[in-house]
């Protein structure tokens, strides 16, 4: 509608999908559970998770479930503000622009400027999660996970994924409506087509949701961290402190490594680019004031 205005907050809502092996397999080990017909462990495969990722135009979403909302595409959304004393935006930084770009494989060539080819990311892109659905079908396959039996390339077992709600209101009901919908027409044509099905869980309450979550009972909620509008880079806390994560008992931000290209000559000097490389907790320690040591330096 014409008459709906929101004001952008802080908080970046998310899909966490339950990744806990160990809370998995004792869930599909048990009686009632039919492994001929449902399965669980395909949605910790890497390619799923991207599959999910592209099904998805994350604007359209927004409008259809609670229009206050809008579509946010990375970790850091618009309302972050890296600089009080002019009010500039992280959003609005070309370094941001070009790692949405990267993230969703936009060719910024093709487009008149980087506002163009960031203007274009949906978040969807059916040829991409096709291919994903399929190469995790293949994985699945050879891992076990699920079964072809006749061979006619469509899985044997449906993907059940299990939203961890607090209650089921009309807005769960919603959601899960359009992420059923939307993920039948995606996956139309590849070996999940009509094999993905999102539920909602019983009644769980609060902090029966997260912890359902944090426990691998239940399997994707969405989710979201608030965050200080003058401190960007304190929600990566969010998720590299096991203290904090949803999913600290399958996910270890000290095993990952990344290499960023930074200014070590400190504020006023002339710039003196050089590559560092930590785990990502150590990234996230150094971005909010802790004096991080690597080799013989310390960042922060």
């Amino acid at each position: 509608s014409e008459y709906c205005y929101a004001t952008p907050l802080t908080t970046t809502f998310f899909f966490i999908f339950n990744g806990y092996m160990k809370a998995i397999k004792d869930r599909e080990a048990a009686e009632d559970f039919d492994r001929t017909k449902y399965d669980l462990e395909t949605m910790t495969l890497q390619s799923f998770r991207k599959a999910v990722a592209v099904t998805y135009d994350k604007e359209a979403f927004c409008t259809a479930v609670n229009p206050s909302r809008s579509g946010g595409y990375g970790l850091i959304g618009t309302a972050y503000i890296y600089d009080p004393e002019t009010g500039a935006r992280y959003r609005d930084t070309d370094q941001a622009k070009r790692a949405l770009c990267e993230f969703y494989s936009v060719d910024i060539s093709k487009y008149a400027s980087l506002d163009e080819a960031v203007d274009s990311i949906t978040g969807y892109d059916v040829v991409a999660a096709r291919e994903f659905y399929t190469q995790a079908f293949n994985e699945a396959i050879e891992k076990g996970f699920i079964t072809d039996a006749d061979g006619d390339g469509i899985s044997d077992q449906t993907i059940v994924i299990t939203y961890s709600a607090s209650e089921v209101n009309s807005f769960i009901t919603k959601t899960l409506d359009y992420l059923n919908e939307k993920m039948n027409e995606v996956t139309a044509g590849t070996p999940f087509a009509g094999k993905i099905m999102f539920q909602a869980s019983a009644p769980l309450g609060d902090p029966g949701w997260s912890d359902n979550i944090k426990a691998g009972l239940t399997d994707t909620v969405l989710g979201g961290w608030s965050g200080g509008l003058l401190d960007p880079f304190h929600i990566v806390v969010n998720y590299t402190d096991p203290s904090r994560s949803y999913d600290a008992n399958w996910f270890d931000a000290t095993s990952i490594s990344l290499e960023l290209e930074v200014n070590t000559a400190g504020i006023g000097n002339t710039p003196k680019m050089e590559k560092v490389t930590m785990t990502l907790k150590q990234w996230s320690e150094a971005l909010n004031g802790t004096m991080t040591t690597v080799g013989n330096k310390s960042y922060n």
